[in-house]
């Protein structure tokens, strides 16, 4: 134990790249944190693929980030462990999905629904590959996929591949005249997270009631859409059958395994008193891959959560000691649930600072979103003694999932000048670590010219703003698990034998 204290800024998805045109924190003018990078200890941390325990060219995110950053440790993630039990053949066996497929054949039609994407950030069409193989096995008569227009974690006119390649799956399983591709809709609209319903609403009605947008060709649609300027996260929820609505007693299988975008239009199906908007009241089997919300009923979870790991926050909480937690709601579950290790409830002496998102269409239109609100509360709340302090700054992430790379610079600069405020106000006993959870607008144009909405499997970077304290030399392969154990030992904490190793130089 010791007087010091730790401020943990995460500059969400503002990763480490070399110079090029689509780079936005080269192009960005950020003379503070350049600064801060010139003259502290400074180095280069793995956020993608085995670094935090994912497979080989797959992306990290914002949940991977924060459960790792927040665990010290490298976390089976929800993707890796539905990976391994397709590969290991137990999903096949998984009770809960056998009785997805039993209430299917003891009442009407199954419905899957999910992200139709390899990003792998919400969803994999490798999961949904392994569903269409259930079906094969169970063989059922009828089946209805409802899939979301990705175009963010990966390129935004990419879902004609993705039809594609799922059109030769269900071939090459002879399930042509069982499987249909009933609707589409942006995620946009069906995965919004920051409660703006009549999204959310428009996703339900086409799937439920009918109504909204209907077409007969999902082709021309699509095409439709690119010359109207609209890529496919934000494709108008449209039906192509009107025998494929959700109908009482059908079955639905949710396969989206990232929780935060996937609650609200779940809530819109399974919550008897949800008032967001006018619902169909519908007795459904609903079914999904991971536990969206623990307040849920009236949902089978197929991966039910594992035990939690004790992370950081539960050990600044075991310890007796104050800590903070700040970010606007786009990123809030990210500093509290997930940092938490899935614990929604705040520890003991945690306290938490959230600002609403502002309410705009897309966030290139206010690149600052609302960190000038944010940074108002915060710069008070860093004089009341905090042992931790986590803060979210959403811009790097969100403006750079826009793909619009003059406002991303733009919300990077922002972001620059709420770090010298930050500096202005931290006491010599703080020490300042600035890091990111992944990459995302640090690679803003493909190699093909084109624009770039999605993560990048880049290094983010690891600022250690100390006169006290020095980083090792000739690390090998540090990783955001590295943090917490580095906190601790700035702290002059024990660190839990289960937990990586710190990057201080003793």
């Amino acid at each position: 134990m010791n007087d010091q204290k730790v401020l943990l800024l995460i500059l969400d998805g503002v990763g480490v790249n070399k110079e090029y045109p689509g780079n936005a924190p080269f192009l960005a003018n950020t003379k503070t944190l350049d600064s801060l990078i010139k003259k502290y200890p400074y180095l280069e941390l793995g956020a993608s693929e085995e670094y935090v325990g994912l497979s080989k060219g797959q992306i990290g995110g914002s949940e991977i980030g924060h459960l790792t950053i927040g665990a010290g440790r490298i976390v089976l993630s929800d993707i890796e462990r539905i990976n391994r039990s397709i590969k290991d053949k137990s999903f096949f066996k998984n009770k809960i999905l056998n009785q997805a497929f039993k209430d299917v054949k003891k009442d009407n039609s199954l419905h899957i629904m999910g992200l139709l994407s390899d990003g792998g950030v919400h969803s994999h069409i490798n999961h949904l590959f392994a569903l269409i193989d259930m079906v094969k096995l169970k063989k059922l008569k009828k089946v209805y996929l409802h899939l979301f227009g990705d175009g963010r974690d990966v390129p935004p006119k990419s879902i004609l591949e993705y039809i594609s390649k799922l059109k030769a799956y269900i071939y090459k399983r002879k399930l042509e005249h069982v499987i249909e591709i009933a609707s589409l809709a942006g995620r946009y609209y069906a995965m919004d997270r920051d409660h703006k319903w009549d999204r959310i609403e428009k996703a339900y009605k086409v799937i439920v009631t009918g109504e909204g947008n209907i077409d007969d060709s999902k082709a021309v649609f699509i095409k439709k859409s690119y010359k109207k300027g609209i890529t496919d996260e934000f494709l108008v929820p449209t039906l192509f059958d009107k025998d494929a609505l959700i109908k009482n007693k059908d079955t639905v299988i949710f396969f989206n395994f990232r929780s935060d975008r996937a609650r609200a239009i779940s809530s819109a199906f399974i919550d008897k008193s949800f008032k967001n908007f006018k619902t169909k009241k519908l007795n459904l089997n609903f079914y999904s891959f991971t536990q969206y919300d623990k307040n849920f009923k009236n949902l089978n979870v197929i991966f039910p959560p594992l035990k939690p790991a004790t992370g950081l926050g539960q050990i600044i909480s075991k310890l007796g000691y104050k800590q903070l937690r700040a970010a606007e709601t786009e990123k809030y579950a990210h500093v509290t649930y997930f940092f938490n290790q899935g614990q929604e409830k705040a520890n003991k002496n945690e306290d938490r600072i959230l600002v609403p998102s502002p309410k705009i269409s897309t966030y290139d239109l206010m690149p600052e979103m609302s960190l000038l609100k944010l940074i108002k509360k915060v710069i008070p709340a860093i004089k009341k003694n905090y042992k931790l302090m986590v803060i979210n700054f959403a811009n790097g992430d969100m403006v750079g999932h826009t793909g619009n790379l003059h406002s991303t610079i733009s919300s990077l600069e922002y972001m620059d000048d709420s770090i010298n405020k930050i500096l202005k106000t931290i006491d010599k006993k703080t020490t300042l670590i600035i890091t990111a959870d992944h990459g995302n607008c640090d690679e803003m144009i493909y190699p093909d010219k084109s624009m770039s909405t999605a993560h990048s499997l880049n290094k983010v970077p690891f600022i250690l703003v100390s006169d006290k304290f020095s980083l090792k030399k000739n690390i090998k392969k540090p990783t955001l698990a590295n943090i917490a154990p580095t906190i601790l030992d700035i702290l002059d904490e024990k660190i839990p034998k289960d937990m990586d190793k710190s990057l201080l130089k003793k």
